[in-house]
């Protein structure tokens, strides 16, 4: 799944990801772990660089299949645009990119 997300420069508020199976169903996130990655460059090549790593926490119900990722201030301290994906881990130590996409940290007035 393919997204754009916005932001604001300093906002480090978490972003809340649904992890699935590319289709309608949640994916299992009992005994699982989401890493949400980011990197300056689209298709980066090994050693990868990222600008950022937010390891997720499962949020409400497991059925659900909702990780948080929380924003430390360091983290939402950047400007520009930037690509992300998360990378699943599920239960038997199997991986999987579950979304993948832009985000984007504009400046605001306030900063």
């Amino acid at each position: 799944m393919s997204s754009l997300i916005k932001r604001k420069r300093g906002d480090d508020y978490s972003i809340f990801l649904w992890v699935s199976d590319g289709g309608e169903e949640s994916l299992d996130v009992v005994n699982t772990s989401a890493v949400l990655s980011v990197s300056s460059e689209k298709e980066p090549v090994a050693p990868v660089t990222y600008v950022f790593q937010i390891t997720g926490e499962i949020y409400g119900e497991t059925s659900d299949g909702i990780y948080e990722f929380p924003f430390t201030s360091s983290e939402a301290d950047n400007l520009g645009k930037f690509y992300y994906d998360v990378s699943y881990t599920d239960a038997g130590g199997k991986t999987r990119t579950t979304n993948e996409g832009t985000i984007i940290f504009s400046q605001d007035i306030g900063k």
